[in-house]
């Protein structure tokens, strides 16, 4: 990724000694062979990961076989196809300069060839270029090109050029001949345009159906949820989008400072344990909504979960100050306290909030454990206790009410709490069975 070619050879070659994803590993190996011009090394390798993958067709099988024609003997009188598809397979590879050298020859000696003119347009995009790319696109259009993967590449060098309107067309096309990319890119165009969301989404879906680990689709459809008020599904799609690439996501919310992905990213981020991007993107969110409560939350969650302690409990201080009714914000705190074993003020603070929300059965089962730390057995028996009245099935109130009355020695209670616990929660269930009978 960082253009060692010479490290990524070692690396790889050592994963398919071990046997580890032999295929892909090989894919790697030739690949980074074929960058440091070593063709004869890069074809061996090739031919180890394609017995490997046997009749399997994939993106390492693609890439084999592209390793596989830029290492054979370059023929004397190669036809403007045969050029061609060397050109394409040495972009592939990353070899774009020598690969636009070919591309450029065989669209010299034959224009109308539309899979060359893609190939090179999509190595002059690459290469930062995307005005050249569009202009190449354009040209072999005039001379007739119209099969859908030309068409998909023209597509997007059209939105890469700033020409989206005039790119719809051409990707809708693709995108109903079955182009791998193109329902995605046609999605993301269509996202971009006023009064479009409703198509846009659906293209989005559909792209996602065919390719679910698009991360790029996922990210486009989270903002188009948001934009609608579903906040829940912009979540879970922002989710999605970080499971198949951490990376696309950090790079596509740092482009956008218009803070359209919300708090919403940044709970995706705390899901999946990345508090440094949740704490940066909520810091993005509250330097132009300072008192946002949610979003003080999330600040103190992510800030604490960096183990900085102190800047957390100031955020969600903060965020109970503006927004008294956001009761996680009291339940963080009291989590941060707990974790920090200052006991005393986490029992506080959970008595204040239990007074202000009564109903509220985490508040009492937290209570009751901040008691038991305190060592007040018979007070945490109280609160958990008023937690199932709350909520009868709430299984850490079941599993600590029995814990707590075995401390008790009241073996009777545990028992029902377990039997009520097995319908609510099987794997709690287990454990205060052990104890009960341990």
């Amino acid at each position: 990724a960082k253009g060692d070619a010479a490290a990524a050879e070692a690396s790889a070659r050592k994963a398919r000694e071990k046997g580890a994803a032999a295929p892909r590993a090989a894919a790697l190996e030739a690949t980074a062979l074929a960058r440091q011009l070593k063709f004869e090394a890069a074809a061996k390798a090739a031919e180890a990961g394609r017995l490997a993958l046997g009749d399997e067709t994939s993106a390492d099988a693609e890439t084999l076989e592209a390793v596989a024609l830029v290492a054979a003997p370059e023929k004397k009188h190669a036809t403007p196809a045969e050029i061609a598809a060397r050109g394409a397979a040495l972009v592939r590879l990353g070899l774009r300069a020598e690969g636009a050298a070919a591309l450029k020859k065989a669209l010299a000696a034959e224009p109308t060839q539309p899979a060359a003119a893609a190939a090179l347009a999509a190595a002059r995009a690459a290469a930062g270029a995307p005005d050249e790319a569009l202009a190449i696109l354009s040209a072999a259009r005039v001379g007739g090109a119209k099969e859908p993967a030309f068409l998909a590449a023209l597509g997007a060098a059209q939105v890469a050029a700033g020409h989206v309107d005039e790119a719809l067309a051409p990707l809708a096309e693709a995108a109903d001949a079955g182009v791998p990319g193109a329902a995605s890119q046609l999605g993301r165009a269509l996202a971009s345009r006023p009064g479009r969301d409703e198509a846009a989404a659906e293209a989005l879906e559909g792209a996602l159906d065919e390719a679910p680990e698009d991360a790029a689709a996922w990210f486009a459809l989270a903002l188009l949820r948001r934009a609608a008020g579903d906040g829940a599904a912009a979540k879970r799609a922002f989710a999605e989008a970080l499971r198949c690439d951490t990376a696309y996501v950090r790079a596509a919310a740092a482009e956008r400072q218009d803070g359209a992905f919300g708090p919403e990213l940044a709970r995706a981020y705390l899901e999946q344990g990345l508090f440094r991007d949740a704490a940066e993107v909520a810091a993005a969110l509250l330097a132009a909504k300072p008192d946002d409560g949610e979003t003080l939350f999330i600040k103190g969650k992510a800030l604490a979960g960096l183990e900085r302690w102190d800047e957390a409990e100031r955020a969600l201080r903060r965020g109970i100050e503006v927004d008294h009714g956001r009761h996680e914000t009291w339940l963080e705190l009291a989590a941060l306290y707990a974790q920090q074993g200052r006991w005393p003020d986490a029992a506080s603070l959970l008595i204040d909030l239990t007074a202000a929300a009564p109903e509220l059965a985490d508040a009492h089962v937290a209570l009751g454990m901040a008691r038991l730390e305190e060592g007040e057995r018979d007070q945490a028996l109280v609160s958990f206790r008023r937690a199932l009245e709350c909520d009868g099935s709430h299984p850490l109130a079941l599993l600590w009410l029995g814990r707590s009355s075995l401390m008790a020695n009241d073996k009777a209670t545990a028992r029902v709490a377990y039997r009520r616990l097995k319908d609510a929660d099987i794997t709690l269930a287990r454990r205060l069975f052990y104890e009960i009978h341990r």
